[in-house]
């Protein structure tokens, strides 16, 4: 990446620092500050402790069902969330009730800093709670946090389920809020295309308020820094959350998870809290002794991590033994025949970088042991399933894994998952007794307490309707043998299923090379952004990137309106791609998986790929969004 572009895009910190500050220099005096425990982590990548207390701040409390004491202005900071916002405001009640009633013109006792946006029902609540005279709603946005050299975030946690189960919009306003920020900073790209209702909402509102911005003397003299910008629904790709992926990074969060580049390895991981009680694993001599906290997975202080993070993980853990012999090897040079200066510089400059890489190396031999002890168990044959379903193969075979996983090795989310996945890909779809049994097998594993969550997943279509009944004999099922789900169709045009007699030939190759994006998952399936900016950057002109993605529903924005590509002939004079700089925005979350793909892309064309999204995500958390 180009160290003027890193520079812009780790300058977002800088802007979060200012407009934080602007709110600040609003709360006279000193100040205690009382933030969400959720969000502790994203402030401290751009706020730390030291910043804080320059501007006022004594003391940080963390939200929770104690109240914190009140001895001076309290600022809470929080989510838009209307239970959390009635909580805080449910506290400042007993805190008035045993406070003197304050002066008029007094400064106001009480703020809310609310991230991302300040909804009217807040300021509603406020008044009908009478606790307006003492106060005050801020609204603040973080934008964009860099968490790895491609990587961006907002951090707006639950979007995809505000967005796609509970179909509330409103956080829509705060995406195109920060992509205006990102066009203010970077200019607009010269091609800018959507994919899905949501995007296309986005870009038409990030239009509206760049129509009211003042048009700056040196716009036209800039060249903006990304030629192409991406903004696509989560919805237009399950599969690429869905699916298992094989690289280093992926496995990681499918195990913890991650806030603002740090990885959280404190306590229960993702795949034990989702097993009934009976089937956890009692735990490892190493878990009991492990001391290891968190795991920064960005920047520069873990070399390990970042040459290794899209590696395969079979790759990397022979890649921790081999380290591991090097260190060992190297506190072995240490001899009692050295003179003194050999033995003082062996001290000053060998030993502390040994016992440096020997903690990282630490780190990262606990995680991969806990990855095996989870996962191995079942790892190929899930493998193996998951590209029969890709490849709407061996049905029968697939239902008794299911079955197998129900009763066997029983898991609230990753069952779903796998049920989610076919759903997607198979055009036959669940017949009613199907439908009937996965869902009765589910419920008397985990209670009847769940079954809201099958409706739910079906809002996100990621399950068939309950209500709509489906095809119930075989004459039925024979006449949908032709079908194929709309995902199916795209996928077949895009070629996101590669062809694995010409392109991957054996599991070996797809352990050892990196020349096709679906190693990602082990060669079964491409994720979608990364082939759409693959066939972005290699098209030589306009009619050939249309001609490649034919038939797919994707509009691009002209003089500020979005057109289908047929009628966007306009934007020809942009191909091919010069230079080849693409930003990709996913709304409702990305997995690391399709981060590495575009990494690979990357490399193979040369050019710099950004990816973005709300939040860092995998199938297991949108399968718990829809709890």
């Amino acid at each position: 990446m180009d160290v003027a572009l890193d520079k812009k895009l780790c300058g977002y910190k800088q802007i979060a620092l200012e407009k934080l500050e602007n709110i600040l220099l609003t709360i006279f005096g000193r100040k205690d500050l009382v933030v969400e425990p959720d969000m502790i982590r994203i402030l401290d990548s751009f706020a730390n402790m030291t910043w804080l207390k320059s501007k006022g701040f004594d003391k940080i409390f963390k939200l929770s069902s104690s109240i914190p004491p009140k001895t001076k202005t309290l600022v809470f900071m929080i989510f838009a969330n209307l239970l959390t916002f009635k909580h805080v405001i449910d506290q400042i009640q007993i805190l008035k009730s045993s406070s003197q009633p304050p002066e008029i013109d007094a400064i106001k006792e009480f703020h809310i800093i609310v991230v991302p946006n300040l909804y009217y029902i807040f300021k509603h609540l406020l008044e009908s709670e009478g606790l307006a005279d003492i106060v005050s709603l801020h609204r603040f946005s973080w934008d964009f946090i860099k968490v790895d050299q491609n990587l961006m975030l907002l951090e707006i946690p639950k979007t995809f389920q505000q967005i796609f189960i509970q179909k509330d919009k409103s956080v829509l306003s705060s995406i195109a809020n920060s992509l205006k920020v990102f066009n203010i900073v970077h200019k607009r790209p010269n091609l800018v295309l959507t994919c899905g209702e949501n995007s296309e909402k986005v870009i038409e509102m990030v239009a509206r308020m760049e129509s009211f911005r003042k048009t700056q003397k040196n716009d036209n003299e800039r060249t903006p820094d990304f030629n192409a910008m991406i903004v696509i629904d989560r919805d237009a790709d399950y599969p690429s959350c869905l699916l298992t992926p094989v690289t280093y990074s992926g496995l990681m969060l499918e195990l913890y998870d991650m806030k603002a580049g740090v990885l959280n390895i404190e306590g229960e991981n993702k795949i034990s809290s989702g097993k009934l009680e009976f089937l956890k694993d009692p735990p490892s001599k190493l878990d009991e002794q492990n001391d290891v906290k968190t795991l920064r997975m960005c920047g520069s202080s873990d070399e390990f991590y970042t040459l290794n993070k899209h590696n395969h993980f079979s790759d990397v853990v022979n890649i921790i033994k081999a380290e591991s012999k090097n260190l060992e090897q190297e506190k072995r040079k240490y001899s009692r025949d050295m003179n003194l200066e050999q033995m003082k510089d062996f001290v000053e400059q060998n030993l502390p970088k040994v016992a440096a890489q020997k903690k990282v190396l630490y780190k990262h031999l606990i995680i991969c042991e806990k990855i095996v002890q989870e996962m191995s168990l079942n790892f190929e044959k899930l493998q193996t399933v998951e590209e029969m379903i890709v490849r709407n193969e061996n049905r029968k075979q697939i239902f008794a894994f299911f079955d197998e996983c129900l009763s066997t090795n029983a898991h609230k989310f990753n069952i779903l998952r796998l049920v989610a996945l076919f759903h997607i890909f198979n055009g036959i779809g669940l017949s009613g007794d199907e439908i009937n049994k996965i869902i009765g097998n589910y419920l008397n594993a985990f209670g009847h307490k769940y079954l809201y969550m099958f409706h739910n997943l079906h809002k996100a279509k990621l399950f068939p309707d309950i209500l709509k009944p489906g095809p119930k004999n075989l004459l039925q099922i024979a006449s949908n043998l032709t079908k194929k789900t709309s995902f199916m169709t795209d996928s077949l045009k895009l070629k996101l299923i590669p062809n694995t007699d010409n392109e991957i030939a054996t599991n070996e190759k797809k352990k050892i090379t990196k020349t096709c994006p679906s190693y990602v998952f082990n060669g079964n399936f491409i994720p979608l952004i990364a082939q759409l900016a693959n066939l972005l950057i290699k098209a030589e002109n306009f009619n050939e990137f249309v001609t490649k993605i034919s038939g797919f529903d994707m509009k691009m924005q002209i003089n500020g309106e979005l057109k289908s590509l047929k009628d966007a002939s306009e934007n020809s004079k942009f191909f091919p791609l010069r230079p080849k700089t693409v930003f990709i925005f996913v709304i409702g979350g990305i997995s690391y998986a399709e981060v590495a793909a575009c990494k690979i892309i990357e490399s193979l064309t040369g050019s710099t790929i950004v990816v973005a999204s709300d939040e860092v995500t995998n199938g297991m958390n949108l399968i718990k969004s829809a709890m």
